[in-house]
């Protein structure tokens, strides 16, 4: 019985590699740190406000951020505050600050 428990648990940790993932990006003043990054399908990624101002946060173009539908955090992100997205498919996805347009990322998902 052990050694088939064993067994298990080692299934499940070879699964619990293959599980989804989070990322942080620091946004501060003027940019994002890792402002590229990659991950895989079903993975997150949380921004995180460490500026003493707020920031936005959606996916490209400005200001419409049509390129991937949902990927918007609505509303400034205030500070010590952030956002998290899910992302579902792949590609390379372009972000930026809304509040500051010229402030940009990419997430690419493989």
């Amino acid at each position: 019985e052990k050694e088939n428990r064993k067994e298990e648990d080692g299934e499940n940790n070879a699964s619990s590699e293959q599980a989804s993932r989070l990322e942080t990006v620091s946004m501060r003043s003027g940019r994002f740190d890792d402002n590229t990054i990659e991950i895989r399908v079903g993975d997150t990624v949380r921004w995180v406000n460490r500026d003493s101002q707020p920031h936005g946060l959606a996916s490209n173009p400005h200001p419409v951020h049509t390129a991937l539908p949902g990927f918007d955090a609505l509303k400034p992100v205030a500070p010590g505050e952030s956002y998290e997205f899910t992302f579902q498919r792949s590609g390379v996805f372009g972000y930026h600050d809304h509040l500051n347009p010229g402030v940009t990322g990419t997430v690419i998902v493989k």
